[in-house]
């Protein structure tokens, strides 16, 4: 995993979230993907995502085009 030092503002957020942004930092996708259980929901920019397979194409797809800040 990345290392944490990339990512700051994460102290109070619950372990799963922090990893997610962490991984994010890189773009490591089946890192991300693995975070979800296999019948998890992602709803962003107003479409839902149903299952790891829409999870894994909404990450490199639409997610792709984002970075995100958290201070």
């Amino acid at each position: 995993m990345s290392n944490t030092s990339k990512v700051s503002g994460l102290d109070q957020v619950p372990e799963l979230v922090r990893r997610y942004f962490v991984l994010d930092v890189d773009r490591e996708i089946e890192s991300i993907v693995a975070l979800f259980t296999d019948d998890a929901t992602v709803i962003d920019e107003g479409e839902t995502r149903n299952g790891t397979a829409a999870i894994r194409a909404w990450q490199t797809g639409p997610a792709s085009q984002y970075s995100y800040t958290t201070d």
